[in-house]
């Protein structure tokens, strides 16, 4: 074991010395000597113990059951109901009345509208003439010759709502005589198409009329009329179907020509 000798500065003071300096020791100077001291330890200071500089002027009060009595109650609030929420109808029930008077004045609107739309068709209805089933541009014919006088004669053919047809003549190209009904065996179609010629036979002077139009499942049919020379009376002489190669078309129109001085005549129409 061995001892500490003590040393001697250069103005003679002792000085301690330690050999050496654990991490657990910090050195302290007091300004005359150095010492070594163990390293404090730490320790737990409450918060009541902590001492704090205190002003001139201020009461220092302790906590105890006494200062617990000073504290002021928690403040007490008035109880009270709040005020209803204001209710509000939905916006049909808020404009109801006005929603009403629309749909009342879009009705009797509506009822105007129709009722004009009525009206004018009824007006139109009543000034309307009866629908004719025949076709007046289709069924109306005529033909014409110079006699041998040199005078005009003129024949013209129509049909009447039954089918029925009749004839005019003007014997000086003017002035036509009351109609005459066409005796027929073969009667037309309603609405048919028609055509005809006229010539006059060189000896007799008869006027001898060819007229065309459509039967049954559109036919062509040929009646052949004669009027004595200055009468405007005429009789049927034959009443037959002209046959057909080809199919003859539903809206087909008929026209008819004379052939030269041959007392012969054609007919042309619109196939299928």
């Amino acid at each position: 074991m061995k001892s500490a000798q003590p040393k001697h500065d250069d103005v003679g003071t002792p000085v301690s010395e330690i050999s050496s300096l654990s991490a657990a020791q910090t050195p302290i100077d007091d300004g005359k000597h150095v010492v070594i001291s163990p390293a404090e330890k730490a320790a737990y200071f409450p918060d009541e113990k902590i001492c704090m500089p205190v002003g001139e002027g201020i009461e220092v009060h302790q906590s105890g059951p006494n200062n617990a009595s000073r504290l002021l109650p928690p403040p007490i609030y008035e109880v009270g109901e709040l005020p209803e929420r204001q209710y509000r109808p939905p916006f049909w029930k808020r404009h109801l009345l006005w929603i009403m008077a629309g749909v009342v004045i879009l009705i009797i609107l509506i009822g105007i509208l129709v009722g004009l739309v009525v009206a004018s068709h009824n007006g139109r209805s009543g000034q309307m003439k009866p629908m004719v089933v025949n076709n007046t541009r289709n069924s109306v014919a005529s033909s014409g010759l110079f006699l041998k006088d040199g005078t005009w004669n003129m024949h013209i053919f129509s049909q009447n709502t039954t089918g029925g047809i009749s004839l005019q003549v003007a014997l000086d190209g003017n002035s036509f005589n009351p109609p005459q009904k066409v005796p027929l065996t073969i009667m037309p179609k309603i609405g048919s198409p028609m055509a005809a010629t006229a010539e006059q036979d060189e000896a007799t002077g008869v006027v001898m009329i060819n007229l065309f139009y459509l039967s049954g499942e559109h036919n062509i049919t040929m009646s052949a009329i004669t009027c004595a020379s200055g009468s405007a009376k005429c009789n049927t002489i034959s009443n037959c179907l002209l046959p057909t190669n080809i199919p003859v078309n539903e809206y087909t129109g008929l026209s008819a020509v004379n052939v030269n001085d041959s007392e012969d005549w054609r007919v042309y129409y619109h196939d299928n």
